[in-house]
């Protein structure tokens, strides 16, 4: 019953964050694509759902499936792609972003850019014109969790994710117009299953120290969230217009 309660806590914030002032964060660009937009933002709600019924499903672990769920729907580009024009409502957009042959060093160059501390904690470029660049993938207040995730992640043998997130960079590596992508987006839940694994493990140590460290790092969690709201909602708007050409449509 219990298990009920949180998830459906989950949907509901995931509602509020897909669904408030949708037709006006980010502006539109055209009315005629609000339609789209929230359709697009409906079929967002899913996904946490899904991911919660995968992880559980695989590991038998309801904090793990929960707890992936809620970081994934908090995640900023999770945010910012679901509340805009989804792939999935319109497919043309896979078109631009189908790999081709590159060189070798280049797609090593271009995989390291993604799997960069820059990249994952400070600065997404790829999703250059549309999204957010001010802010990484994870929050920084994750990067404890995510360390700890990759390595138990590793200790256990339960090499999947990680083999799955790479295939996933690679691929958006390949694509001609990098660093500009929306494909990343795949790796999302992948990064979140991490950092939940980590978080579980976090906690589980006794000592006054980890417990102190565990809540210092939600409360900075807080602070990120509560920044990226702001950044979101004020500058985010005023800058989007400014490159509003450059966007693919619809937005």
């Amino acid at each position: 019953m219990k298990r009920k309660v949180l998830l459906l806590l989950i949907i509901l914030f995931n509602l509020f964050l897909k669904f408030w002032r949708l037709g006006v964060i980010p502006p539109l660009l055209d009315k005629n694509e609000l339609s789209l937009r929230f359709l697009s933002a409906g079929l967002s709600l899913f996904f946490p759902v899904l991911i919660y019924i995968l992880v559980r499903n695989i590991y038998r672990a309801d904090k793990l499936a929960l707890l992936t769920a809620l970081i994934f729907t908090i995640l900023p580009q999770t945010i910012v792609e679901g509340r805009i024009v989804s792939i999935l409502v319109y497919p043309p957009f896979l078109l631009k972003n189908l790999p081709s042959p590159i060189p070798f060093y280049k797609l090593i160059l271009n995989f390291l850019s993604l799997f960069s501390f820059d990249m994952l904690f400070f600065k997404n470029v790829t999703f250059y014109w549309g999204g957010i660049r001010e802010f990484g993938m994870m929050y920084l207040s994750f990067l404890p969790f995510f360390l700890l995730g990759l390595y138990q992640t590793i200790h256990d043998k339960k090499f999947m994710p990680l083999i799955a997130l790479l295939l996933i960079f690679v691929y958006v590596s390949l694509i001609p117009s990098f660093p500009e992508s929306r494909i990343v987006l795949l790796a999302a839940p992948l990064l979140s299953f991490i950092v939940a694994r980590g978080t579980l493990v976090f906690w589980q140590y006794k000592n006054i120290n980890f417990k102190l460290a565990f809540f210092l790092l939600v409360l900075f969690l807080f602070y990120e969230l509560i920044q990226f709201f702001h950044y979101y909602t004020m500058h985010y708007p005023v800058e989007l217009m400014s490159f509003k050409e450059n966007i693919a449509r619809p937005f």
